[in-house]
């Protein structure tokens, strides 16, 4: 199912590492339930903390190397058919919207530097980003949030800076939502079962309906 999301990696200094876009299944039943499987490896927590440093948000330098990568498969607008995306996957494994919260084990699996696309700006959008999942080990809390959300957001909320609530779109609309909502806060050391995080999100999905 389409549901947008995010899943996102604060490192121990507080810089974002990861801010991956996801297509699908963002709902706590599906990219959430990653996330808790994911965390609750103590020694796949331990190897991301350690993996993270060698990773960092595309450079100008490397969307230029994606650009020629692109008109060497034949894309000259960004669109892919279905060889051209098998390509694309097989050459940036990492990037791809349909990892979602799987790029947590992905980012095990690679060797070496590596470069993701920082998508926290869409953060911004609770209209179209429905779900976001934030590992904060700098807090060792994992964050929970929820979208479709009209009202300000108080000023001690992460994505309070993204808001643009009232302003005009690029179509001279004005902008009636807001950015993504903090649901729930989890420490790290005390991971919810999937029973309770989908309790906890209740609220919120029967606003969806």
């Amino acid at each position: 199912m389409g549901t947008r999301h995010l899943t996102m990696v604060i490192d121990e200094q507080g810089e974002t590492k990861v801010a991956q876009y996801g297509q699908w299944d963002g709902y706590p039943e599906g990219q959430g339930n990653t996330v808790l499987k994911f965390l609750r490896n103590k020694k796949r927590i331990s190897k991301l903390k350690n993996r993270l440093k060698d990773f960092h948000f595309a450079t100008d330098e490397d969307q230029k190397e994606m650009d020629e990568f692109f008109k060497s498969i034949g894309s000259n607008d960004g669109g892919l058919n279905m060889e051209q995306a098998e390509l694309y996957h097989k050459k940036y494994p990492l990037l791809t919207r349909d990892n979602g919260a799987n790029v947590l084990n992905l980012i095990l699996e690679t060797k070496g530097k590596q470069f993701l696309v920082d998508s926290t700006d869409f953060a911004g959008d609770s209209l179209f980003c429905e779900w976001a999942y934030v590992i904060d080990f700098q807090n060792n809390m994992l964050e929970v949030y929820g979208g479709f959300n009209e009202e300000p957001l108080a000023d001690d909320e992460r994505f309070k800076y993204l808001e643009k609530l009232g302003q005009k779109d690029n179509y001279g609309r004005t902008i009636e939502y807001t950015s993504i909502k903090l649901i729930k806060k989890y420490s790290l050391d005390e991971i919810p079962t999937l029973k309770q995080l989908v309790e906890d999100c209740k609220i919120v999905e029967e606003e969806y309906e």
